[in-house]
Order: structure tokens, then sequence, then C-alpha cells
């Protein structure tokens, strides 16, 4: 058995996510301890998953299914404690890789709320710092800010630009939601006072 275990190493496992770079250290860590070396293709045989889909689960490259997972671990007979650490490692790699395809979507125009001159101005200020933010979700931009601040309603019609945030507390939860800190809203809250003077009301 320990002949036909042999062959040639494993790529190194593709770090670009950390976490998830943890997660398919973890579960080659665990395959070859608890699992005793157990080849892909024997555990494909104990699963019903293929021997590409497991390599695949310990590559760093993509982040494997729960269930898949939960199989990978039963084949290796993996102990309780170590099924436990994977699932935190699991729930750590789905916020890094959720992470990265927010990065990946970001766009790289900088917001630039000291050119605000007008409320159209504005509108279109706080639809370039969604944008630069990843683009994230009004679910995940409410859960931010406070659904109660921040409706989903209220942030789907700042993002068509059908309008405002209704007073400065929804408008600073949003640029909040847009992952801006208070060290740079200074621009933000003069853009504001713009947008909402006489002038830029009339505009």
């Amino acid at each position: 058995m320990g002949a036909s275990r042999r062959g040639r190493p494993e790529a190194p496992v593709v770090t670009t996510v950390p976490e998830l770079a943890a997660l398919a250290t973890k579960l080659r860590e665990i395959r070859s301890g608890e699992g005793k070396g157990i080849t892909y293709a024997e555990l494909a045989e104990r699963t019903p998953w293929s021997k590409s889909q497991l390599q695949r689960a310990t590559s760093g490259k993509t982040l494997p299914s729960q269930s898949l997972v939960r199989a990978f671990l039963l084949g290796c007979g993996a102990s309780h404690g170590q099924a436990r650490a994977v699932s935190e490692l699991h729930v750590r790699a789905a916020v890094g890789v959720a992470r990265q395809a927010r990065m990946a979507k970001a766009s790289s125009r900088v917001p630039k709320p000291q050119y605000v001159r007008d409320r159209a101005d504005l509108s279109g200020a706080l639809r370039d710092a969604w944008a630069h933010a990843g683009r994230p979700t009004v679910r995940s931009m409410a859960h931010k800010a406070g659904p109660w601040i921040l409706p989903h309603s209220s942030a789907h019609r700042i993002l068509r630009g059908h309008g405002l945030p209704r007073d400065l507390t929804q408008y600073k939860a949003f640029l909040h939601a847009c992952d801006i800190p208070d060290a740079d809203l200074d621009p933000w809250f003069v853009a504001w006072g713009k947008a909402l003077s006489p002038v830029g009301l009339a505009a």
C-alpha cells in the first residue's frame, strides 16, 4: 500500500486568498495524518466526489462545498475536533473568497467628492464610492449600516441615481457601508453642504 501511495509531489497550495490556503493546507494535513496518506483516487472511492474534485479542494484555488469537505473528512477518518477546526476554516475561507470577489469587481475610478457642485454630482460620487468599494450588495450595506438606517429600498434608490440619502445620518451610513472611514469623511460633508445649498438644489 505504501508504494502505491507514492507519486509526484502535490503542487504548492495557491495563496492568493490566505484563508482559502489555510483550509486547503489543513485538508492536506488531515489526508496525510489521520487519512494515513490515502490517495485521492482511493478517497474518491469512499466518497461521491471524483479524484479531480477532491484535489481541487486542497489546491487553494477554489472554495470547496461543505458537502465535499464533510465527505473528505469522513473518508479520511478525521476526528470531531479536526472537523470543527475545518468548519471554522471553511467559514473564514468563504469570507476571504467573497472579499477577493469584491476586490476584483472594484472600480479603479476613485470617487471625488471635492468636485461636487450639485445634487447630480453628489449622486454620481456616491455611486462611484459604491463601485470603488467592489459593488457590495444592498443587503451587506444594510447589515453594516443597520437596516433601520439604510433600508434596501433607500440603498436601491441611491444606487440607481433616483435620489440622495434622506438625511446626514443615512448619508454617513451609506459612506461607511462603502468602506469610507471617518478620517476621510470631511470632503464628503463639504459635498453634502454644497449639494443641499440653495444653489445646489436649484441645479
